[in-house]
């Protein structure tokens, strides 16, 4: 740490990704040491600590002290939950963070948040409480205003108000959403996010899993994010509504993106899946015949396995009317 404390003016990316023997107090000791602030910052905008037991200190230390509040990227997901057996408990961190006075928002500054699995964190430690995590991330304010991509795969365990103060904040400004399996994730409270907003940024969509989302909620998102690419709603209860509002994107003028759209066990049927690839061969065919076209639109990948509406002669036509932009077509259909 003391190398890493040396080079704290000109350091701009950190990577201490499953180092599990570099303690987060110690790195803000070392910090603490060269700058002359102890309300100074670094210049470090990217910081990985995936796999790392001292997330929870790094959130309540941040609190506390200015060091990461030029941080623009932070990825700390939980993919090897042994690691966490590592911690002593989040109690100790949680009294702590209460007794500071006038608590900041850490990462001010923070464009792109990456939590997969820390609201799943209850496997192998049970001392690093998934009630307790959620509740860390939000007294933080982890999900500021101004985040533009979060990944939160495996929210499983995160409860509704939990997440729903979480995510007021950033979810007008979200050019990446993934939040999958997120039980606390209803219609309610996904109408409560959509609020007033007629248009939303939203690139990158991944709600696969979480089944307490009806199809007319995630239509009313669908039909306010007009510059999708990447859309996956897999094991949800998503229908011919939200197909309704996918062809409409692929059939507007000058329409570039949807090229990656996973629908799998979900209850589209065969005329919806008709009429969305008959919109992506007419979009296709427009965009090569357009001489000032930037480049030829293609919807790269179709995924309507286990769609038990979906019967062999629909996914014959589907598959016929993509073959020629080279659609990679996943259609199994149920027996």
């Amino acid at each position: 740490m003391e190398v890493i404390a040396r080079e704290a003016s000109a350091l701009r990316v950190l990577d201490i990704s499953g180092c599990t023997k570099v303690r987060v107090k110690h790195m803000f000791k070392a910090w603490n040491s060269v700058i002359a602030d102890a309300q100074g910052s670094t210049a470090l905008e990217k910081l990985y600590m995936n796999d790392h037991p001292g997330i929870p200190e790094l959130l309540v230390y941040s609190t506390k002290y200015r060091h990461f509040s030029n941080l623009k990227v932070l990825h700390m997901a939980i993919r090897d939950q042994g690691v966490l057996s590592m911690y002593a408990g989040l109690g100790p961190v949680m009294e702590y963070l209460q007794r500071i006075p006038n608590a900041q928002i850490p990462f001010p500054g923070l464009i792109e948040l990456n939590i997969d699995g820390v609201w799943d964190a209850t496997i192998a430690s049970q001392r690093f409480e998934s009630i307790n995590t959620a509740l860390l991330i939000s007294r933080c304010r982890l999900l500021c205003s101004g985040l533009r991509r979060l990944s939160a795969l495996d929210a499983a365990f995160v409860g509704a108000v939990l997440l729903h103060a979480s995510l007021t904040d950033c979810f007008s400004t979200l050019q990446k959403l993934h939040l999958t399996r997120a039980a606390g994730f209803d219609s309610s409270m996904l109408w409560m996010l959509l609020g007033a907003h007629q248009q939303l940024p939203l690139v990158s969509l991944d709600l696969s899993g979480c089944v307490a989302v009806d199809a007319p909620a995630m239509a009313a998102l669908i039909s306010r994010c007009s510059s999708l690419v990447h859309v996956n709603l897999s094991q949800t209860p998503a229908d011919n509504t939200v197909m309704a509002e996918l062809t409409r994107i692929v059939s507007a003028d000058n329409a570039t993106g949807l090229e990656v759209v996973v629908l799998d066990t979900t209850d589209i049927t065969g005329a919806a899946a008709r009429d969305f690839a008959s919109a992506c061969a007419k979009c296709y065919v427009h965009t090569r015949n357009n001489k000032h076209a930037r480049h030829v639109w293609r919807l790269s990948l179709l995924d309507i396995d286990n769609c038990f509406s979906i019967g062999s002669d629909a996914v014959a036509i589907v598959r016929d009317l993509l073959s020629f932009m080279q659609t990679r077509v996943l259609a199994a259909v149920p027996s």
